[in-house]
């Protein structure tokens, strides 16, 4: 039980910050800037910010995968601003090594991850998955939502954005960082007065209302993914009863599209990142990842016209749009 104890501990950091026991910026302040912020470069074409997945502990420490991902994903967009550096399990952005009662133990942890394992790297995952369930409870999820916009926003300025800009920001969400996108949306896009969309990589989330400011959500799983029906089981937002849920309208509004990417796992070996797996037309699963997500980004945010009549007794998976993503660049979208 002490072993647990980290990990109850997720919603406190929460409720810390937001009664103001910890640091906390509003964006009011981060709107007037930073001394750290970047010169703005007003050739970007793209800004984007990565939320990594469960696994990770901190936003310096991505897994190489992850790090191969966003590079491989800026060398197709010439001249975008990738923001990877942020902690999504955290609304200060602190790492879990960093300044913590429990940091010694994380520390541990990560050291043990990088020898190979242990059982109780677990922990820390279990901790990180503590905080996508307080990002999804109607209690604490505003509160974290709000952290989390924060954290984004103060990403985004560090590397030159500027709000009022106009400029889209794309956020890509793997496993658990989906959820957490969806719900910054919410503060995050009248904080830049901007439209922002999410990228869900094999995303596990909740029927958030997040995802009524969303202007498309864009879902890609693998089809040997074992936890893709995690989200729709964990969930009673997204089960079918639920007709009037939040990512129900969006699916019948046209704002969410699920993509199959094709044969690929959760993670790891075999995962969307394996660059080791190849497809059938040879494309390895990383380059098939990469490209997907920069063609979307291209191509920006859009409605799709409905194939056929949805009923109301429907889950909105069912009432979203599902492509293959070769063949996404030729559905029709509404004017």
């Amino acid at each position: 039980m002490m072993m647990l104890l980290p990990a109850l501990l997720a919603p406190f950091e929460t409720l810390f910050w937001w009664s103001g026991w910890s640091a906390k910026q509003t964006s009011e302040q981060l709107l007037h800037g930073s001394p750290e912020e970047q010169p703005y470069a007003d050739q970007t074409h793209h800004s984007l910010v990565y939320l990594s997945g469960i696994a990770d502990s901190s936003g310096d420490t991505l897994n190489p995968k992850e790090r191969a991902l966003l590079d491989q994903v800026q060398q197709r967009l010439p001249g975008a601003i990738v923001v990877g550096d942020v902690f999504p399990y955290s609304v200060t952005n602190r790492a879990l090594t960093g300044q913590r009662v429990f940091a010694w133990l994380w520390r541990r942890l990560s050291a043990k991850r990088l020898e190979g394992g242990s059982v109780l790297v677990g922990l820390m995952n279990l901790r990180t998955l503590f905080h996508v369930t307080v990002s999804s409870d109607y209690r604490y999820g505003p509160m974290d939502h709000a952290g989390t916009a924060q954290v984004l926003l103060d990403g985004l300025m560090r590397r030159g954005y500027q709000p009022g800009s106009g400029k889209p920001v794309p956020l890509i969400g793997s496993s658990g960082g989906a959820q957490i996108a969806i719900g910054a949306v919410t503060y995050l896009k009248p904080a830049i007065q901007a439209p922002v969309w999410v990228i869900s990589l094999g995303g596990v989330m909740s029927s958030d209302p997040g995802l009524d400011h969303v202007e498309h959500m864009y879902h890609l799983y693998g089809s040997a993914d074992s936890l893709r029906d995690v989200g729709p089981f964990m969930f009673p937002s997204r089960w079918p009863i639920a007709i009037n849920s939040h990512g129900n309208r969006a699916a019948i509004e046209g704002r969410i599209l699920i993509i199959c990417l094709g044969p690929m796992e959760h993670a790891e070996a075999g995962g969307s990142l394996d660059a080791g797996a190849p497809l059938p037309d040879g494309t390895n699963y990383l380059d098939k990842t990469a490209e997907t997500m920069a063609n979307i980004i291209r191509r920006g945010p859009g409605r799709f016209q409905r194939s056929r009549q949805t009923g109301a007794d429907e889950s909105w998976e069912q009432n979203a749009y599902e492509a293959d993503s070769c063949q996404f660049a030729a559905l029709p979208l509404v004017a």
